[in-house]
């Protein structure tokens, strides 16, 4: 596996025929790396052509809903399905499709701005595409706004644009969100709900996919953060107090759904000092993090400190018994950069 620890930007988790299975996109090689988690070995490479011919595809994103559903996005509008031997059984090209108050470079420049995050509801048929955020101010506070473009794949046609924020959060007092696509978003089978996670904040919303007016507004508490939030107090477009900030706070990280057990886990970074005791910059992997579980009603069931500088605080994911880490810190001097480790935490 040389290089494949960091060469997965967008990563996934699933479990079917008795097997936990990891899958990860390699930019540079254009292909999705299957890993056989419960036999722990590697068991294939489905690469994709991009050379402009028909059929041939860039991807930018992915989203495994079945072996025989695995939805291919490009940075170009192109969509692809194919199944778990890589074999394409449909194709999509949003900009010869009509776009219902959307024009092609709004669309696009939506899924360029940042990492794709694409969702499919089975019942729907409908595909999610992030696009542009604005940015609500409350109360000198600055949290983005999600928002997701509706394309459903059966009618090959738009449906709706929803935003990804509920109304009763405006006027609330919130950590700033820097990045406007800094948010995830947790599937909730088979009820079709979702949890939506704004990392920088203590706010998470819970609903409806695409149905602004179905999200309720919840807070959840790391007793690491609980009274100790770090205030952004400067200017949101000042680039060296936006890094210094994302040094030093801590922030709910990544969400995730444990349908096993219906437990909802959320990662959390603590807050660090700007510079470590020899006086050089910190960088977010000296952080401590620990593991938030949450019950169905959201309410904290308990939370444990994973070891430091071991993990990757944002390689979280379900596993059938537990939680999955990535073992992966670039401050770990035992750190083997070319093995794929990963660490399964039991939850009761």
């Amino acid at each position: 596996m040389e290089g494949k620890q960091y060469s997965h930007k967008f990563s996934q988790t699933a479990y079917f025929d008795n097997t936990d299975w990891y899958f990860g996109l390699d930019y540079s090689q254009n292909c999705i790396d299957i890993i056989n988690l419960t036999h722990q070995n590697f068991h294939k490479s489905l690469c994709f052509i991009n050379d402009g011919s028909e059929g041939s595809i860039d991807v930018a994103d992915f989203y495994f809903h079945n072996k025989d559903s695995i939805i291919l996005l490009s940075n170009f509008g192109k969509i692809q399905i194919i199944n778990f031997n890589g074999a394409l059984t449909d194709e999509y090209d949003l900009n010869s499709e009509k776009a219902d108050k959307w024009v092609e470079d709004e669309l696009l420049s939506g899924i360029e701005s940042g990492p794709p995050r694409i969702h499919y509801d089975d019942l729907s048929k409908n595909l999610y595409i992030p696009s542009y955020a604005p940015v609500y101010n409350t109360d000198s506070h600055y949290l983005s706004s999600p928002t997701l473009v509706s394309y459903n794949l059966k009618k090959r046609e738009y449906e709706e644009i929803g935003s990804l924020i509920p109304e009763d959060i405006k006027g609330k007092k919130v950590s700033p969100i820097i990045d406007s696509h800094e948010y995830n978003i947790v599937k909730i089978e088979p009820s079709g709900n979702i949890l939506i996670s704004y990392m920088a904040s203590s706010f998470f919303s819970f609903g409806k996919l695409g149905a602004s007016d179905s999200l309720k507004l919840f807070c959840r508490t790391s007793k690491f953060l609980e009274n100790n939030i770090i205030d952004f107090n400067g200017d949101i477009n000042d680039i060296n107090h936006q890094r210094n900030y994302q040094i030093q706070a801590g922030r709910y990280d990544k969400s995730i759904y444990l349908p096993e057990i219906n437990r909802f886990i959320v990662s959390v970074r603590h807050n660090q000092q700007l510079k470590d005791l020899g006086g050089n910059l910190n960088n977010p992997f000296h952080s401590d993090f620990s593991i938030l579980v949450l019950n169905e009603n959201f309410k904290t069931l308990k939370e444990f400190k994973v070891p430091k500088e071991k993990y990757n605080f944002n390689k979280v994911y379900p596993h059938s018994k537990g939680v999955l880490i990535l073992k992966e810190n670039p401050n770990d001097e035992n750190n083997e950069e070319d093995l794929l480790e990963f660490s399964v935490f039991a939850i009761d």
